[in-house]
């Protein structure tokens, strides 16, 4: 088969021999037809690289891609769209972009055409094509067909879902006579191919017109190349080195091919004419993401992994965090529990500390007994309400008070003479007998039993103790004596 048809030799193995150089070019129709286009080049590579033997080598899109992936060619010239199918451990790298003349300009961008014949009234935009037949030479071409149907999809139409059909030939010159012969209502091919066409006799001046998108308008990049198109421009065919080529091959071709030689005679149809420098791919990237085309399949999507994968040490850090945060808390929580089960214990405690005291409280005030409480100097620090009737003192005149102030002045003397035991000796006093002056004057006798008390070191703290009024019970002894 003519796509199969290599014209000088054939497909190299994936090792060259000696300097025997080969350069794949895309056949979408007729192979030998398709290697004339790009002889030029390779004639002048040849004259330009004596030391070097280029040869040319038509071959499919898929067998071209596969030989630069397994580097059984040295160089390509690819469609920018066959240039995205490349991924980067392809390590395919682009020499140059391919310039055309048409009449005097230069130019090296590219750009889809969408014709239709001049008498179709009923077809005057894009949109007018919804239900219609659709032509074009290879799905996979960014110069006539992608360009094309990126620009449908900005208006809102999707030829594959809106057209009645969509068909691909292979060859711009049998695409557009599928149009002339009535098999088709529109066709979309590389702006260009009508001013061939019309140069070589196949297709008649104002016989065909170019259906315009309003987003691609009058100042449009589409305007900057001197021939009919109806889409924004792409960088032209592009010059790639395979993995297998050297750098210093790469090298000296890539300055060979800018150093080509133009012709400034005016053509009559768009002519390669020479090598520029690589232009910015930007341009068919972004194509390519809006047609969700290889690489970009899922371009704009998010997924779980990605996510994950974008945003792991984030996700770590705040696990991490969050593990932190959970301990704390535990920790905060386990002290609050513990703060709050000590303070219910105290208030428990607190609770049962009044309950005793009231407790105490009620049965001093029932006891016909005093019962009080001294520091370690002998000054009272309690003393129960029953004091007032026996001594006539409130018992907040009595705290404060020293303990001695109450005894007789004959009592103190007897005291100090006899060395008797008092409230700051630190020994335990047993009902001993005392006389005790009241507020008022009079003389009572008191007996009193008192304890030490001590703190957890033994230190002497004061005293406790009850005195009861016996001096009725004396009285009464010493007057049946």
């Amino acid at each position: 088969m003519s796509f199969f048809v290599l014209l000088l030799f054939p497909v190299l193995h994936p090792h060259a021999h000696g300097d025997r150089l080969s350069v794949g070019i895309w056949a979408k129709g007729d192979a030998e037809r398709a290697a004339s286009f790009w002889m030029p080049t390779v004639d002048y590579l040849n004259r330009a690289l004596p030391g070097h033997s280029f040869t040319v080598h038509a071959l499919p899109a898929e067998d071209l891609i596969d030989g630069i992936r397994r580097g059984e060619l040295d160089f390509a010239v690819v469609d920018p769209g066959l240039w995205l199918r490349l991924a980067p451990q392809d390590n395919a790298t682009v020499l140059a972009t391919a310039l055309t003349r048409f009449h005097k300009e230069r130019y090296a961008r590219a750009a889809g055409a969408l014709l239709v014949l001049n008498e179709r009234t009923d077809i005057r935009t894009p949109l007018d094509l919804r239900g219609k037949r659709i032509v074009s030479t290879a799905r996979n071409s960014l110069r006539d067909w992608i360009s094309v149907e990126r620009e449908f999809s900005q208006v809102g139409m999707r030829p594959p879902n809106d057209c009645r059909d969509i068909t691909f030939v292979g060859d711009a010159e049998t695409a557009v006579m599928e149009v002339l012969n009535g098999r088709a209502d529109a066709v979309a091919v590389r702006a260009g191919t009508l001013e061939q066409m019309q140069a070589e006799g196949l297709a008649a001046p104002g016989q065909f017109r170019a259906l315009g998108f309003e987003h691609v308008g009058p100042e449009a990049p589409a305007c900057a190349i001197p021939v009919v198109s109806s889409t924004r421009t792409y960088p032209d065919c592009l010059f790639v080195a395979s993995r297998r080529t050297s750098l210093d091959t790469g090298r000296i071709v890539a300055a060979a091919l800018l150093s080509m030689p133009g012709t400034d005679d005016a053509t009559d149809r768009p002519t390669l004419d020479g090598w520029t420098i690589p232009l910015s791919d930007l341009s068919i990237h972004q194509c390519f993401q809006d047609l969700r085309l290889h690489p970009y399949e899922r371009f704009g999507e998010t997924s779980f992994i990605s996510v994950v994968r974008q945003y792991m040490y984030w996700f770590i850090a705040a696990g991490v965090a969050f593990i932190v945060l959970i301990a704390i808390d535990i920790y905060v929580s386990m002290l609050n529990r513990a703060l709050t089960a000590e303070i219910e214990e105290r208030k428990r405690a607190e609770a049962a500390l009044r309950e005793s005291v009231l407790r105490f409280e009620n049965i001093a005030t029932c006891s016909s007994d005093w019962i009080w409480e001294t520091n370690v100097s002998g000054h009272f620090t309690y003393s129960s309400s029953i004091v007032q009737q026996m001594l006539g003192y409130r018992t907040e005149e009595i705290v404060g008070m020293h303990h001695f102030e109450l005894f007789a002045t004959a009592e103190k003397e007897r005291l100090r003479a006899e060395g008797q035991p008092t409230l700051s000796s630190g020994k335990r006093v047993f009902r001993e007998r005392y006389r005790m002056r009241t507020k008022d004057g009079r003389v009572v006798i008191h007996e009193t039993t008192a304890e030490p008390v001590r703190n957890g070191n033994g230190e002497l703290v004061g005293y406790r103790g009850v005195s009861r009024d016996i001096t009725d019970q004396v009285r009464f002894v010493r007057l049946r004596v």
